[in-house]
């Protein structure tokens, strides 16, 4: 029987060549080729180091698009719950206060149909994440006036927490993010001035305003801040401050509303002022009105 697995007059170079190939077939791409060799075993060479490299590039790009699906689908999750809270709330509030006065009830039911629909636009969301679909680059622009709307239909669960809201909108302005978004963006924030104040009752200010060339929404609570060293990393997917780490969460939320405005070139800031001030720029363009 004739050995195929290394003949006799196979030269060095080529079965150096032969074994980068199977150890690559293996996933292992680290195999040195041999350095001087005749003119068709450098052109093999050559030819393998291109297919090795596009073959990498290729590898790394297909992981890259997934961990972007990964991301986009745990912040979807992630914000899949505070819809399914309200609606839990409003329904609980139902029961309680069955003989409520009907323009009472009919909020109720308002605050429920609209969650129920943002559950449902979150979950059409994540299966088209899931599923790889880009998002539309182009959602239609939010107007500031949302920004009231978001907190009247949370007054219950507002009531609730006791959480006081000042609000100071210019209600002409348009922001570059969809009325989804923007709601995503405002219960992150909201969600962490409860899960992380030191008392029982908070008091939160939100501004929107024209500054220059650029629309500022500025949300702010009395909350106990964060540490200086770790405003740097507010942002980035998973981080908690040491004092965070010992309560449920994720590390997400602040996350999600970078990656909202960053979609509409708008840049998230943080600061700590008697409390927490995060700050998102959203540069003015034409389809922004004023």
């Amino acid at each position: 029987m004739i050995d195929t697995h290394s003949p006799p007059s196979v030269s060095p170079e080529a079965q150096q060549l032969a074994d980068a190939m199977r150890k690559a077939a293996e996933g292992d791409w680290s195999a040195p080729l041999p350095h001087a060799a005749s003119p068709d075993i450098s052109l093999l060479c050559h030819a393998f180091s291109a297919l090795a490299a596009g073959l990498q590039q290729k590898e790394i790009r297909r992981k890259a698009e997934e961990e972007t699906r990964r991301l986009a689908a745990v912040s979807l999750l992630h914000d899949l719950r505070v819809p399914l809270t309200t609606i839990l709330g409003y329904t609980e509030a139902l029961e309680i206060h069955l003989a409520a006065a009907p323009e009472k009830r009919s909020a109720y039911l308002a605050a429920i149909k609209l969650r129920a629909g943002d559950l449902a636009s979150l979950i059409d969301e994540l299966s088209a994440a899931e599923r790889g679909i880009p998002r539309d680059a182009s959602p239609p622009a939010a107007s500031a006036a949302l920004i009231g709307d978001f907190f009247r239909a949370e007054q219950e669960r507002l009531h609730r927490e006791q959480v006081s809201v000042h609000l100071c909108v210019d209600e002409t302005l348009t922001l570059p993010v969809s009325r989804l978004d923007l709601q995503r963006i405002l219960t992150n924030l909201l969600t962490n001035t409860m899960k992380y104040r030191v008392h029982p009752s908070s008091a939160v200010t939100i501004t929107c305003r024209k500054e220059e060339t650029a629309i500022v929404l500025s949300y702010h609570d009395d909350g106990p801040g964060v540490p200086p060293d770790a405003l740097p990393h507010l942002f980035q997917a998973g981080y908690r401050t040491p004092d965070a780490a010992r309560r449920p969460g994720s590390g997400l939320g602040l996350h999600i509303i970078t990656e909202i405005a960053g979609r509409s070139r708008g840049v998230v800031s943080a600061a700590n002022d008697h409390g927490l001030t995060i700050t998102l720029t959203f540069p003015m363009t034409g389809g922004l009105s004023c």
